[in-house]
């Protein structure tokens, strides 16, 4: 005779079930915080206590993880300064701290001069109009990319000495 504690069998839940495979489906895509992952799933219309299962899940198995997402994020997103990509991950739920100290971990204020600076001769090849109203969209378009205040004044007047040469229109 078996004893039945020792073999309790649990039903499938085929709600959980097809919440996994949603949010496995989703996760295919890339990664995605808990936050956007409990949006996506609520989004669908399961349950709150079957998105808190499957969230668990998700987690036990490494599969949602905030701190890695956020690693990645910061990774891949090397065309944008640190203002943009803190305010991307607390749109995306993710810890102000978290994200501050991952920026600080991974990039450089070289890193993101350099990329400001990369940017900012890629505009400047691309517009022939070297003026002061053309600084002023440069100063624009790196604002809108997330670079500090410091930063883009240093790419601005690093800019400025190499045209000095070829002198600036008012």
């Amino acid at each position: 005779m078996i004893d039945q504690q020792q073999t309790e069998f649990k039903m499938p839940d085929p709600e959980l079930d097809r919440a996994m495979q949603y949010a496995l489906r989703v996760l295919g895509y890339r990664a995605r915080s808990e936050k956007e992952m409990r949006q996506k799933l609520q989004r669908k219309g399961f349950t709150a206590i079957v998105t808190d299962r499957t969230l668990m899940e998700l987690t036990r198995l490494e599969l949602l993880d905030d701190r890695e997402f956020t690693k990645s994020w910061v990774t891949n997103r090397t065309a944008y300064g640190p203002v943009r990509l803190k305010y991307e991950l607390r749109q995306k739920g993710i810890d102000a701290n978290l994200a501050e100290e991952t920026i600080t971990t991974l990039r450089s204020e070289d890193d993101d001069f350099a990329t400001a600076w990369r940017l900012a001769r890629k505009a400047q090849r691309e517009n022939a109009v070297r003026d002061r109203a053309a600084l002023l969209r440069l100063r624009q378009m790196l604002l809108r990319r997330g670079f500090t205040h410091d930063i883009i004044t240093r790419v601005i007047a690093h800019l400025d000495q190499q045209s000095n040469s070829e002198g600036w229109t008012e």
